[in-house]
């Protein structure tokens, strides 16, 4: 087994560093990789490059990393399933209220929440991090549990209603979009460059 870790940049989607392990590589693999990150050998160690390269590499990871192609459009998707969106981008309504209020109560409803903001709090202290931060108690929460929080100015003064997700390695929250940049503002200035390092 070969390891690498990967360092990201500094700021409230990522904190710390993310460790992985890989697995044995496949050598002479024809792959090649549509996100420009690839393996090389050099002096009988693997090592990660981000140059951009089109021809096939020596040692491939056993993985694709690039996303998958989206065949579709979601709006337009949405647009012809009668989906009236605003200029925003937003979809509004699909012109049956009655019924999906009526699911609302009864049933299952799905929501289209990809306007809204997502902050990813991730490091050891992400928890100690964002109790201080906000209204919610999350020294109490498990992993899979999630809880509603307010965001406050120093005054006191709601800035914005939260809902966060406990992950493994993370918190998720989701913030309004109006809020979202004035937030992550907000945390970024408790954020200490030597946390990141």
């Amino acid at each position: 087994m070969t390891a690498a870790t990967v360092t990201p940049p500094c700021g409230i989607h990522v904190f710390g560093s993310t460790s992985f392990n890989l697995p044995r590589l496949v050598t002479g693999s024809p792959h090649r990789f549509r996100n420009c990150a690839f393996w090389t050998e050099k002096r009988n160690k693997y090592k990660l490059s981000s140059r951009t390269s089109s021809s096939p590499i020596a040692a491939a990871l056993p993985f694709d990393l690039s996303p998958p192609p989206i065949d579709h459009d979601f709006l337009d998707t949405v647009t012809v399933a009668g989906a009236k969106v605003s200029e925003d981008g937003i979809i509004e309504t699909f012109d049956n209220d009655e019924e999906a209020l009526d699911a609302f109560d009864n049933g299952v409803v799905v929501v289209d929440l990809s306007h809204f903001g997502r902050l990813r709090v991730s490091g050891d202290d992400r928890i100690q991090f964002l109790h201080n931060q906000s209204t919610a108690d999350f020294e109490c929460l498990q992993e899979g549990q999630g809880c509603d929080t307010v965001f406050v100015t120093p005054t006191a003064r709601t800035i914005d209603i939260a809902h966060a997700w406990m992950m493994r390695n993370a918190i998720l929250l989701v913030v309004s979009p109006m809020t979202c940049q004035y937030i992550t503002e907000m945390l970024n200035k408790y954020v200490h460059q030597s946390s990141c390092l």
